[in-house]
């Protein structure tokens, strides 16, 4: 998959994933499944997301050999850029625990997911 497909199909699941929490706080006025800076979380994961797609797509161009070295850093390193970016929200304000758990997981595992995806097929064509 090419940089730049990533990234169209990364802006898709932004919307989708903002769309969802929208219509969810709709159908469900009594209960809270996300919280209030929900799309900052959704930024957030889709702006390191690219970031971290572009430095291994450009990681795996540069070194075939080193290609799952490289990806897997990217998962730590986005990961590390996670829990600190969670670190921030959990100590700066008090929010509905369950609400704050699927607001950040949901986007984290869906954008790793594809991230990985994406990076694993585009080492299968290398390895053609």
């Amino acid at each position: 998959m090419t940089p730049k497909k990533f990234t169209l199909y990364s802006l898709a699941i932004a919307v989708i994933l903002i769309l969802l929490s929208t219509i969810s706080s709709n159908l469900l006025e009594n209960v809270e499944l996300f919280i209030s800076p929900y799309p900052y979380f959704v930024l957030f994961f889709l702006l390191i997301t690219i970031l971290a797609f572009w430095l291994g797509d450009w990681g795996l161009k540069k070194s075939a050999d080193s290609s799952v070295f490289i990806v897997l850093g990217m998962v730590v390193g986005k990961m590390l850029l996670s829990m600190i970016f969670a670190l921030i929200f959990i100590y700066g304000s008090r929010f509905n625990k369950i609400a704050f758990l699927i607001s950040f997981f949901l986007p984290y595992f869906i954008y790793t997911a594809f991230e990985i995806y994406s990076l694993m097929s585009n080492l299968r064509a290398l390895k053609k």
